[in-house]
């Protein structure tokens, strides 16, 4: 799944070959009628092929189902198979922590080794936002699961396979009270080598900016400890309530300071005060547009022919060339000098240092970007806002892009409520719309960003309420919140967080990432109900 498209591919069709070349065909449907967690996913295929009757674009309705083949074969075959044992489960999740370990390893080696690369393209292969769910989803399970509290014993391969362990920080507890022996060498190597592994995930997370994956590990922070609360060691319950609020508190303090410093004025921006002219009698630019950075207007105090003078001064990199980002020196240069505080003109650039001007020649627009701490992905945020706020510009600023894809979304529902645009019809009706207000993104074949939003404009409510039903009673069947593992709610939470931000199931990588954990956690459950 993080690896490689191609093999993400052949995996599920060798999956599917492999299902219908077992033929058993009657004991793998005699419990159809039955099968909740089938007939909802059932649902949103035939939801999906139903609303591409009439279809106004027929070659983007064929994109859809056939990049939607996976989302039925591979939980049509895990839910109608026999379900993995617990030896078998930790094996295949081991296997997956490793793999993701791995391309950690691979992303870490490309961000060293790759001049100026994108932190969109540190892992190849795979888009950093559903890269980030996988880290989501490792920490969880190394948080969780077996795989750093204890060992498979010989009872792991029991023939009761619904069975599942406890969550160990109850079981541990409890054992200890009545015995003073120390841990066991190798429980304490695993669990140590499972901590590492969370902080070098958590590391990654914030390595390819993932935002939506900060997001979700918040949300997780509160669900998990109260969906468990019952089950958790008084002390243990307490302590992953107050770490999760504390998590919380810590965001929104954070917010709070930066926004604080990003927006406190500190140069003079009334006419009455700023000098016209600069130390060598050239005349300043103050434009009046709003647009703030670092405490200081980015458009005053301007004087770029001091500037274009002084740059050739200090470096040989062309003024009107671009910077490996994109844009020209002057950019970087304008924001840059307005960063520290100091005049666009040749007297603000005597304080530019060496290192300055190299960050300068890269596109660096910002020195607060060099810095290694949370400061960098708060100002990156203000800067975008700042822009749509001023000039309504939303070029290469994902999180505002969604706020206008959002915008026109559900413009386009409004005006189609109860059925919507259909399966193939919404992609040219959201670029007629974008057209039609003269967004920035007119022109673009960005998709809305947001599935729940997909599926409201593409199947309207009826559609919509149709999927929502089957799947609330499929979840119903199941006592998610007793779950032993509560791995199953996890992967349920990041799946909805993930689609508030994304269209998740527009990609191979995400239809993998939603069905495969999904269909083999409610199999096992669906067996454990039965024993």
């Amino acid at each position: 799944m993080t690896t490689s498209v191609f093999f993400s591919n052949m995996a599920w069709v060798f999956l599917f070959a492999n299902w219908v070349l077992s033929w058993n065909w009657r004991e793998k449907f005699s419990d159809f009628r039955h099968n909740r967690p089938l007939h909802a996913i059932l649902a949103v295929a035939g939801v999906t092929l139903i609303w591409s009757i009439g279809t106004r674009d027929l070659s983007h309705t064929l994109y859809v189902l056939q990049i939607g083949l996976p989302f039925l074969a591979i939980p049509l075959v895990v839910l109608t198979s026999k379900p993995l044992d617990r030896r078998e489960g930790l094996c295949v999740a081991a296997c997956y922590v490793a793999g993701v370990f791995a391309m950690t390893i691979v992303g870490l080696v490309r961000y060293l080794t790759i001049p100026d690369l994108p932190y969109r393209d540190i892992v190849p292969h795979i888009s950093h936002i559903r890269f980030g769910l996988h880290l989501c989803f490792c920490i969880v399970l190394l948080l969780v699961s077996d795989l750093t509290h204890s060992s498979v014993s010989k009872a792991d391969c029991s023939p009761n396979l619904g069975e599942q362990p406890e969550i160990h920080l109850v079981s541990d507890s409890a054992s200890n009270r009545g015995s003073h022996s120390s841990p066991k060498l190798g429980e304490v190597v695993r669990r140590t080598g499972g901590v590492c592994l969370v902080l070098w995930f958590l590391f990654f997370i914030f390595l390819i900016h993932a935002y939506t994956s900060i997001i979700i590990l918040l949300v997780l922070a509160l669900v998990m400890p109260l969906a468990c609360w019952r089950r958790l060691a008084p002390k243990v319950r307490w302590l992953a309530l107050s770490a999760g609020v504390a998590a919380w508190l810590a965001i929104g303090g954070a917010t709070l300071y930066y926004h604080h410093e990003y927006y406190t004025l500190r140069t003079p921006s009334t006419d009455a005060v700023r000098p016209p002219l600069t130390a060598n009698g050239n005349p300043y630019l103050h434009r009046q547009d709003g647009l703030i950075e670092n405490g200081n207007y980015v458009h005053q105090y301007v004087c770029e022919q001091e500037m274009r003078e002084q740059w050739r001064k200090l470096s040989d990199y062309p003024f009107d060339s671009l910077t490996p980002v994109g844009y020209t020196v002057y950019p970087a240069l304008l924001r840059y000098l307005n960063a520290i505080g100091a005049t666009k003109d040749s007297l603000g650039m005597t304080h530019l240092t060496p290192d300055d001007v190299a960050a300068i020649e890269h596109g660096v627009a910002n020195p607060v970007y060099l810095q290694r701490d949370p400061r960098k992905l708060f100002y990156v945020l203000f800067y975008e806002y700042e822009n749509y706020r001023c000039f309504r510009s939303v070029s290469n600023f994902s999180t505002l892009q969604r706020l206008e894809l959002w915008r026109a979304g559900w413009t386009m529902h409004r005006r189609a409520p109860l059925l919507g645009y259909g399966t193939g019809g919404i992609q040219q009706a959201l670029q007629d719309e974008l057209r039609k207000t003269q967004s920035p993104l007119a022109g673009s074949n960005f998709h809305l960003h947001n599935q729940y939003l997909t599926f409201l404009v593409a199947f309207g409510w009826v559609g919509l309420l149709i999927i929502a039903f089957f799947f609330v009673r499929c979840l119903r069947q199941f006592s998610i919140l007793n779950s032993q593992f509560s791995i199953l709610l996890a992967h349920i939470v990041i799946v909805l967080v993930s689609f508030m931000a994304d269209n998740t199931l527009a990609t191979l990588a995400g239809i993998t990432f939603v069905t495969l954990p999904f269909s083999l956690l409610i199999r096992n459950e669906e067996l454990g109900m039965r024993n």
